[in-house]
């Protein structure tokens, strides 16, 4: 009878054992696969200095499409938000630039070739949503660079390590690039 009832209680604490270690394991299962990114309406925005103050006409942009994932890097930081987004921006028409940009300009012992593509500084912002859409938390990328004439492919990581909590509880995630200056524009 004693051993019968030992086997019972080392069956119960090593069943009580498994069913710990494995909530514990489903629960703190982090999805480490690429997600596609939504946007904030089209997924632009400009700065007044991009949009209004620059002298050089911004070419078309097609909307950014782009993917995302969580990434320990293994650097201290903890979960990270990894991205990849794409945008094309059209060639830089010439015709409609002001004549400062169409000479040739002499910089010390450098001369720079009339202007053929523009350079925008700016930077992507992140929105991590619930399964109610309720916003979690929002994280930007450091600064990029968008040029006229080619796809670019934005690839890096947000400034903000995302809580564990926060990257089980997140279902998707928005994004919007922002043109914050034209690098190109000179007075």
């Amino acid at each position: 009878m004693l051993k019968h009832l030992a086997i019972l209680t080392l069956g119960l604490l090593v069943g009580g054992v498994i069913g710990v270690v494995a909530t514990y394991a489903i629960m703190h299962r982090v999805n480490h696969n690429w997600v596609e990114l939504a946007k904030v309406h089209d997924g632009l925005a400009y700065s007044n200095e991009v949009f209004v103050d620059a002298d050089i006409p911004l070419p078309d942009i097609k909307d950014p499409q782009g993917q995302a994932k969580f990434v320990d890097r293994g650097v201290g930081k903890g979960t990270e938000l990894g991205f990849l987004v794409k945008v094309s921006m059209d060639k830089l028409d010439t015709s409609k630039l002001p004549e400062k940009y169409k000479k040739p300009r002499l910089w010390g012992q450098v001369t720079f070739e009339p202007t053929t593509i523009v350079t925008y500084n700016a930077h992507l912002e992140f929105i991590l949503k619930d399964a109610d859409g309720f916003t979690l938390m929002s994280t930007k990328s450091d600064p990029v660079y968008v040029e006229s004439g080619e796809e670019n492919a934005l690839q890096g990581f947000a400034q903000d390590a995302i809580p564990d909590a926060l990257v089980r509880r997140t279902k998707s995630i928005v994004m919007q690039l922002v043109l914050d200056k034209c690098e190109t524009c000179r007075p």
